[in-house]
């Protein structure tokens, strides 16, 4: 409440959300910083969740306000989804950061260069889930936003500096009656704009999941190594979901991909793949009492199912293949009659 009370008025805020998503289907948001010129907090979300959309509702959504984030992609889609929270009139000092063509966009490389803060990258990849936060911990959060609204201010001056270079693979039409200036500070506007504008929505998997994953992963399989890729890609996010589990913590990409490559046909065997040498897996994901290890069978039964129908598959275009040429010969032999 008082943070809320100390908040109206103000013409700038600077916010970062922690997130957890390691043990979460889709993950969730364990503190939220805010900064003003004058003031800093760390807000405990997991405690808050259901006070912080109508506390923050109004602030958020004000026009007359600029809400600094850096790299916001994922935390506006992570306010709508855990809090039902909108952003308006957004400066992104990431989009800022790739305009100007920084050899880093990082808010790691922000602050170092701009406030002479070298952030502890210990804390990137922390369990933000973890009460009481441990003292470290709290200052990295905080420091996150403390320097922002004057790095903005810093990165805003060498936008207008810069004036209408902009790289051509960020350029984007900025919208004349919107206000916004033309040249590289307009173009960081929009794009920030054009981020609130995107909406969240709940992750899907459809049937062609498998083939984009295999394209992002760059992986070329044989026919019945990508029928059980899909199989067991299909399993991990059906798995995970039920479990509220991340699909990598069900099973790790990795594992994924040896297994439609060995394609083991009994527990024991899938175990020796999984434990094989160079799969050291982080937060014991492939440990006994692991999703992984607990369904063995199951795992390697989606396996089998999926060679099954690749052969069945196989066998039944063969055939029609043969009594396609069957009927073209039978068709030949009463033409010469």
């Amino acid at each position: 409440a008082a943070m809320v009370q100390q908040l109206q008025g103000v013409k700038q805020l600077a916010l970062d959300l922690e997130h957890h998503s390691y043990r979460s289907y889709q993950g969730f948001t364990c503190l939220l910083q805010v900064s003003t010129r004058t003031a800093d907090w760390v807000v405990d979300t997991l405690s808050l969740r259901g006070q912080l959309g109508s506390a923050l509702a109004d602030v958020l959504a004000d026009p007359a306000v600029e809400k600094v984030l850096h790299g916001a992609d994922s935390d506006i889609q992570w306010l709508q989804r855990d809090f039902g929270l909108f952003i308006v009139n957004l400066f992104d000092t990431g989009q800022a950061a790739r305009v100007l063509n920084y050899p880093s966009a990082s808010l790691a490389h922000l602050l170092e260069k701009h406030a002479g803060y070298k952030a502890d990258k210990r804390y990137q990849l922390a369990d933000w889930r973890v009460r009481p936060l441990p003292a470290d911990m709290l200052h990295y959060a905080r420091c996150d936003t403390h320097f922002l609204l004057g790095i903005a201010d810093t990165l805003r001056a060498e936008l207008l500096s810069a004036g209408r270079c902009v790289p051509a693979a960020l350029e984007v039409a900025v919208p004349v009656h919107s206000g916004v200036p033309q040249g590289a500070l307009g173009v960081v506007l929009e794009r920030s704009r054009r981020l609130c504008a995107t909406l969240y929505q709940k992750p899907a998997f459809t049937n062609a999941t498998y083939l984009e994953a295999a394209t992002r992963w760059g992986l070329t399989l044989a026919p019945r190594n990508m029928a059980a890729f899909a199989a067991l890609l299909a399993w991990r996010d059906r798995t995970a979901r039920a479990l509220d589990e991340s699909t990598g913590y069900v099973m790790p990409k990795a594992v994924l991909v040896e297994l439609a490559r060995k394609l083991p046909e009994s527990a024991v065997e899938l175990r020796s793949v999984i434990n094989q040498q160079g799969f050291g897996f982080g937060g014991n994901s492939t440990s006994s009492n692991s999703p992984l290890s607990v369904r063995a069978e199951e795992v390697v039964q989606v396996i089998v199912n999926a060679k099954e129908s690749t052969a069945a598959a196989t066998t039944a275009a063969a055939a029609a293949s043969i009594s396609q040429a069957q009927q073209e010969e039978q068709h030949h032999l009463r033409h010469q009659q």
